[in-house]
């Protein structure tokens, strides 16, 4: 359990404001979740790995990875 905060900015940069666009945006992704231990973060992004047996798939970092 926990709670996941998305925070999109849009590029602030001179150039973009006087075009009237924005060339870049940040997303930024947070959760207050139960964390990766240390030992498991180099196996994050394999395709059907899961920290846990509490659920899911084991492909929701490796699809990410792949945007």
């Amino acid at each position: 359990e926990g709670t996941v905060t998305i925070d999109i900015t849009p590029s602030t940069s001179p150039r973009d404001r006087e075009n009237g666009e924005h060339a870049a945006t940040s997303v930024t992704v947070s959760d207050e979740g139960p964390g990766i231990p240390e030992e498991s973060m180099n196996r994050v992004f394999t395709r059907f790995w899961r920290g846990s047996k509490r659920g899911g798939t084991g492909l929701g970092l490796y699809i990410v990875k792949g945007i």
